[in-house]
């Protein structure tokens, strides 16, 4: 679920290997899993899934029992 790419994206452009590149909007491309359904609207994020960071467009809302942790400049991630 970590950020691939965008506009503005100067971080890894590789995901996972059975992961694809999304693109969500314009500065914002996410890694997602198989079977992710990529016409669903975006959503706030859920365990493990990145909440924040530099150029990052996508929802920040952690569930109530996480922390949206800093992990480099360009990346935060809930946390439990």
């Amino acid at each position: 679920w970590e950020q691939c790419g965008g506009s503005d994206w100067t971080g890894p452009k590789q995901c996972p290997m059975d992961h694809t590149c999304l693109v969500r909007r314009e500065k914002f491309s996410q890694c997602v899993p198989p079977m992710h359904d990529s016409k669903s609207p975006p959503r706030n994020p859920g365990p493990w899934e990145q909440c924040g960071g530099k150029s990052y467009e996508g929802p920040t809302a952690c569930p109530r029992e996480y922390t949206c942790q800093y992990r480099r400049e360009t990346f935060s991630q809930c946390i439990p």
